[in-house]
């Protein structure tokens, strides 16, 4: 009986192979990645073009770009700016990337760096996702702590 469902299974292994070579969908080169113009409309779609079309069709092609430049950060910028700099928040209708450093001495060098970044961030993730970055500075602590306070500006630093 096994030897029956062995050679059935082999014949309609061999039809479908012949049918998708005379339909050009699957060729000599198993590796190669299958093409939309060579899919029937009426032939299942591979994963990956279905996820492609859910992902066009539902409009979350930019959080998903922005989880991968936050996945890929480090990459991006590299080891030693990632060590002081992080993402603080991404605004998605309007674009603007904010990004939150560790001293005021990092945001100023950040902000001669937001051209070199902008090109970046565009081959790695895609044009016109991220449109704007904003430097965001350390917080300074507050002072207003305790049931009397003075009122005033407070002590003057950089903190950091």
């Amino acid at each position: 009986m096994s030897d029956s469902i062995t050679k059935i299974a082999v014949a309609r292994f061999k039809r479908l192979k012949a049918y998708l070579e005379a339909a050009g969908v699957a060729g000599t080169d198993s590796h190669a990645p299958l093409k939309r113009s060579n899919i029937s409309s009426r032939d299942p779609k591979p994963l990956g073009l279905v996820i492609e079309d859910f992902v066009t069709a539902t409009e979350i092609s930019a959080p998903l770009a922005v989880t991968g430049l936050t996945q890929q950060w480090t990459a991006i910028v590299g080891d030693d700016v990632a060590q002081h700099v992080s993402i603080a928040h991404f605004d998605e209708p309007s674009g603007q990337l904010i990004l939150q450093t560790d001293s005021t001495a990092w945001a100023t060098q950040l902000r001669m760096l937001i051209p070199v970044i902008q090109t970046r961030i565009d081959e790695e993730i895609g044009p016109n996702v991220v449109r704007e970055i904003a430097i965001s500075g350390p917080k300074p602590p507050s002072w207003k702590f305790g049931q009397r306070r003075v009122p005033g500006r407070g002590p003057r630093d950089t903190y950091g």
